[in-house]
């Protein structure tokens, strides 16, 4: 071709007259990217099309020049995945693009429905349609002239330059389409949102999305406010805390995007995954508050399992969640367990916000919940900084002022916040919590903020009848299951707990499987009858639940939750499964120290007078970097080699020859320190002296090991 032409011309005319279409396909794309800029991507981030520049088109290449209809096909497919009005394809001697809308709808409509990789459909249309090629090709609404190419032109490059510009100006002016927004991609949509909202408040995104979602359609106007620099509204809904300078910008976008929902899907699926859009725009914001949403499908079965033990008290309870967080819970407390009316709380405003919008959209909730404190107060509820009286008079108040009479038993529904290894890496937002509660459970509990939900709510509940609610409350409750163990620092919850309420049922799932943590440890949901101190239950009985920890979110995800019948048939199978095990939580287990009745052997020991101050002391080796710690490690005059957890010898005075020596912790959660050496560790060493405490020793430790392999729930 003559060079008079722009590079990226020839580039695009020399892969037109080529026959091999993955040697010279950076040409064409060279081509694509110089007229259409960066936007234009292809592979990878383009869902591996050859081509793809977002809500316009998308290429197709091929090698030879009768696969075209095949590359039309093809390219119609990439519609399940990317956002386009038109197909271009080009192959050897032939380029022509085609409108999304001029070609027969159900033609469109089965292969968007077709199953299998777009060029395996591709194919398969092509064969199938073969014989109206000349019908698809007559639908094009551009097609280049062969004659240009197989030299029997000779028009010069003025006259393909001006072909060329009628090929770019034909797809220039072909409509756009707006991007989809799905489950799949919404994350990466509100960090794009994020640099057009105050940059001291990237929240503010979230409480956007979620209040845009029900009206953010394909013909959806965003309207900018005249009056107020930062605000504006789509579909009547309130945006806030937009930058003055980007409301123009923000407008482009969101008329450029729709909300769009996969067959199954409704918007409530959005609300589902809050966590990662609160994660997507301010990563910190669920450490700092201890917030760890309730997976959705974890939310239905439960529910039913409540209706299983209490069957329909819909109708007979009030439900208050006092820390909703993005509403799982409250919001699958639906048919049969249809509730007359729910108070749902939380002492982040961001997400009473969300919660509300959530129910309001929802049939099923719409007109049948009050939030407390009503969201244009603009601040939330601390459930632990109120006595019990205070907190049921500020709930009454609310609701009478809706217009309710707050004649009911209280249903406690919640999944409290807590700690977690997470809390390390960003500093922890410190809530007060009422005296009242400290003196029911003491400083050291106080520290796992869902022991004073459980002490606050035992409080309430006592108080309930005093304040004009009828008794009998129930807790239904998701939270870590130690405090149901005999461990000193719960004693006291536990005591107050089992002594007023009785246990109805429970279960324990896997955390890690469940919610967003690091750690892993079993969660409890159990289910509580409130009987009053009086009742004289036993507060030192075991607590039975069913262990799930075997469960999978992708087999609770199987259930179709929208059919009754599969529903029973769905969750009767998980409690009726050959590994669901009934396990009993705070019974007095055997101590194995206490059952070998040997005693630990330590090496690690405090500096002697004559230590104090001096750079190195002990029995490990020279330059060691703990020989300067606080605390000593064997002697240096030692007779006897010990180890350190790192292997690292010791010089000791106590030891022995061709004996084992064991590092044996009591508490189970150590169960990966357990270590077998030849010589005494620095600290829980026991040795088998003897064939009793061998026995004993080696029992302790093969237990610890397996322990530690299959890990503990």
């Amino acid at each position: 071709m003559s060079s008079k032409l722009p590079a990226h011309i020839e580039g695009l005319l020399t892969y037109l007259s080529s026959p091999d279409e993955k040697a010279n396909e950076d040409l064409i794309i060279q081509y694509f990217r110089k007229v259409f800029g960066d936007g234009f991507t292809r592979q990878k981030e383009a869902s591996s099309s050859d081509g793809y520049l977002p809500g316009h088109f998308v290429v197709e290449l091929k090698g030879k020049t009768n696969d075209w209809l095949a590359g039309l096909f093809q390219g119609i497919a990439y519609g399940k995945a990317l956002d386009f009005s038109v197909v271009v394809v080009a192959a050897k001697g032939f380029l022509a693009l085609w409108s999304i809308d001029d070609i027969d709808g159900d033609v469109v409509a089965e292969i968007l429905k077709s199953k299998g990789a777009p060029n395996a459909i591709g194919k398969k249309f092509a064969t199938k349609y073969k014989t109206k090629k000349t019908t698809f090709l007559k639908k094009a609404a551009y097609q280049f002239p062969s004659e240009y190419l197989d030299g029997l032109f000779q028009g010069g490059p003025s006259v393909i330059k001006k072909e060329i510009d009628s090929f770019e100006k034909t797809l220039k002016q072909k409509k756009r389409v707006r991007h989809k927004v799905t489950t799949k991609n919404f994350s990466t949509i509100l960090k794009q949102m994020v640099d057009y909202f105050e940059t001291d408040k990237p929240i503010k995104v979230v409480r956007a999305f979620y209040s845009m979602i029900f009206g953010w359609d394909q013909t959806s106007v965003l309207d900018i406010s005249a009056k107020r620099p930062t605000q504006a509204t789509l579909g009547g809904e309130v945006i806030d805390h937009l930058k003055p300078g980007k409301r123009e910008l923000f407008k482009k976008f969101v008329e450029s995007h729709y909300i769009h929902l996969e067959e199954n899907e409704d918007v409530d699926d959005f609300f589902a995954m809050y966590d990662k859009a609160l994660d997507a725009v301010d990563p910190e914001f669920r450490i700092k508050h201890g917030i760890f949403f309730t997976d959705l499908d974890l939310s239905k079965f439960v529910m039913w399992y409540v209706r299983k033990h209490l069957g329909d008290i819909g109708k007979n309870y009030l439900v208050i969640d006092p820390a909703c967080g993005s509403g799982n819970l409250v919001t699958n407390w639906r048919s049969p367990l249809e509730l007359r009316h729910k108070v749902v709380s939380e002492i982040e405003p961001e997400l009473l916000y969300t919660v509300e919008q959530r129910m309001k959209g929802d049939k099923w909730h719409n007109g049948k919940f009050t939030v407390v404190p009503k969201v244009s107060e603009n601040k939330g509820l601390n459930f632990l900084d109120k006595s019990a009286e205070e907190y049921i008079e500020t709930i009454k108040d609310y609701l009478i002022e809706k217009g309710h009479k707050p004649n009911k038993p209280i249903a406690f529904l919640c999944n409290p916040p807590y700690r977690n290894d997470d809390d390390q890496s960003a500093e922890a937002i410190k809530y007060s919590v009422h005296p009242s509660i400290l003196e029911l459970i003491g400083n050291d509990s106080s520290a796992e903020r869902y022991c004073c939900f459980l002490a606050q709510m035992r409080l309430i509940c006592e108080k309930a009848e005093e304040s004009g609610l009828p008794d009998e409350s129930l807790l239904l409750l998701f939270t870590k299951a130690a405090w149901l163990t005999k461990r000193p620092v719960f004693e006291s919850i536990r005591r107050n707990i089992c002594s007023s309420f009785e246990d109805v049922g429970g279960l324990i799932v896997n955390s890690k499987e469940f919610f967003d943590v690091k750690a892993k440890f079993p969660v409890a949901f159990t289910i509580w009858r409130y009987k009053g101190p009086s009742a004289n239950l036993d507060a030192n009985r075991p607590i039975k639940l069913r262990d799930l920890t075997w469960i999978t979110k992708p087999q609770l995800a199987e259930i179709d939750w929208l059919d009754s019948k599969n529903v029973e048939i769905g969750c009767n199978s998980v409690l009726e499964s050959e590994m669901t095990k009934v396990t009993e939580f705070g019974n007095d287990l055997p101590n194995f120290q206490k059952w070998t009745g040997l005693i630990s052997c330590d090496f690690k020991r405090g500096r002697r007078k004559d230590e104090v101050g001096a750079s190195s002391v002990g029995g490990l080796p020279k330059n060691d970097r703990r020989l300067s710690n606080k605390k000593a490690y064997g002697e240096k005059d030692g007779e006897f080699v010990g180890f350190m957890d790192d292997l690292t010898p010791c010089r000791v005075k106590r030891g022995s020859q061709g004996l084992p020596w064991f590092r044996l912790n009591n508490p189970f959660m150590d169960a990966r320190k357990t270590r077998c050496f030849s010589g005494p560790p620095d600290q829980k060493g026991f040795c088998a002296t003897n064939l009793e405490s061998a026995k004993k020793l080696f029992t302790w430790f093969a237990l610890g090991r397996v322990f530690a392999s299959h890990g503990y729930p």
